[in-house]
């Protein structure tokens, strides 16, 4: 079954629109941009979009790609003193020169709503949103159970999680959620062996791919009734056939009529790490790329900032 992560961060955004109306609250994330990458600013966008539905705001201060540290340590050293910030984030990935172990710290942890330091009191929304999905399977597998007399709700604690990747934005974050919550979890990553990690998706009950790389887990290697959430994206050119060469792509004839034969126009799309079609015949939930964890992704991060703006206007005096 296809998890529908669009709907599943709907719920989280229109409950956080009522919080932020009955608190008369307007949370405010500062973002720091490092570069002109397409992917952050794209999911800066998404930031945007989702704050202004729940009636926050974002300041974003753009930084050109050679930005050095003590510049970036400084901006957020000026957003931890503005009592309006209630939480700073450094866009990842940061240009080479930049290490994100270097500048993550300097964001106090009352404002580190993204939970990628050490002690932050947040959980990283990336996790949270694995959990909010993990939630909402379970949901749906007491549904099916309550139809089937062939069927029983796992028992989660017995489950076995696969976390293939170990990056500081996802594997490593949702690996360390997992366990502290109980969870039996193993790392797959760069230096694993393929025969080794198709041994490895075999025997997992959950497996969650951070990799963004194409066929990273194949329904081949999965175990029947297995559950697959892919983190990981990239894009690929693909073909879009049927369309007619006498139209445009809007299916308006482009010059007058023209040869109706069918032609293949290539586009980008963004894919995930396994072919969705032939997971969805093994596994009994998976995730979509796009409309998977991304959208859950953000409005985790809503949640974070929502719950600082909410803490810190408690203990300002």
């Amino acid at each position: 079954m296809r998890i529908d992560g669009k709907l599943i961060a709907q719920k989280i955004l229109e409950n956080l629109k009522r919080t932020v109306a009955q608190s008369s609250l307007s949370p405010t994330l500062f973002v720091i941009l490092v570069g002109e990458s397409p992917a952050s600013i794209s999911y800066i966008k998404q930031k945007e979009k989702a704050s202004k539905l729940i009636g926050a705001k974002i300041i974003v201060k753009k930084m050109a790609k050679s930005a050095k540290l003590a510049k970036l340590a400084q901006l957020v050293q000026e957003a931890n003193k503005n009592s309006k910030t209630h939480g700073i984030i450094v866009q990842l990935p940061l240009p080479e020169h930049l290490n994100p172990n270097e500048i993550l710290p300097y964001i106090t942890l009352d404002k580190d709503v993204d939970g990628f330091t050490p002690n932050s009191p947040f959980t990283p929304p990336v996790a949270m949103a694995i959990i909010k999905i993990l939630e909402e399977v379970k949901h749906l597998g007491r549904w099916q159970a309550e139809r089937s007399e062939a069927m029983t709700p796992p028992r989660w604690t017995e489950l076995k999680f696969l976390v293939i990747g170990r990056g500081l934005t996802a594997g490593k974050p949702i690996a360390k959620t997992l366990r502290k919550l109980g969870y039996q979890v193993t790392i797959a990553h760069s230096q694993t062996r393929l025969a080794q990690l198709a041994k490895l998706v075999k025997s997992a009950d959950v497996i969650v791919s951070c990799v963004g790389k194409p066929d990273i887990v194949k329904a081949e290697d999965l175990k029947p009734g297995a559950i697959v959430i892919g983190v990981g994206i990239h894009r690929e050119l693909t073909h879009l056939r049927g369309e007619k060469s006498g139209e445009s792509r809007t299916g308006v004839p482009a010059t007058g009529g023209g040869d109706t034969s069918e032609v293949n126009v290539l586009k980008w799309k963004l894919m995930g790490d396994f072919d969705e079609e032939e997971i969805s015949k093994v596994a009994s939930f998976y995730t979509p790329t796009p409309g998977g964890i991304g959208p859950i992704n953000v409005a985790c991060l809503m949640e974070n900032l929502v719950k600082a703006a909410l803490n810190q206007t408690q203990t300002s005096p």
